[in-house]
């Protein structure tokens, strides 16, 4: 299994804040790093400066913009790129285990957002 940069992520992460609220990592697992409230997450790639970012089909693109905004904008000014990687819904699994279901764009595929 590859060592990823989480470190390095995290710190990018917790230096950027929208307002009063700053962004905080919940958990990271693989090759996977999972925000806080959920709006977005990250992938790491085979590169350590290349940086996926998915955002989930219940989130507000309108609301999550401007953080998305300000999360590239650091991680550029340590040369790491955050590329649009595409969407994603969350569902619980069984007992402790969630699923993650990966889509490329907004398609009428996915489940229906959720009010």
């Amino acid at each position: 299994m590859p060592i990823y940069p989480l470190g390095t992520i995290m710190g990018l992460v917790e230096s950027v804040s929208t307002g009063t609220v700053p962004m905080k990592v919940s958990y990271a697992y693989e090759d996977i790093v999972f925000m806080e409230h959920n709006a977005f997450l990250l992938q790491f790639t085979a590169k350590a400066d290349k940086i996926l970012l998915h955002k989930n089909i219940e989130a507000d693109i309108d609301e999550i913009k401007d953080s998305i905004a300000a999360l590239k904008s650091a991680a550029a000014d340590k040369e790491i790129t955050i590329s649009e990687g595409g969407f994603y819904s969350i569902t619980q699994g069984d007992a402790a285990n969630i699923n993650l279901k990966f889509f490329k764009k907004h398609t009428a595929d996915m489940p229906e957002k959720k009010d």
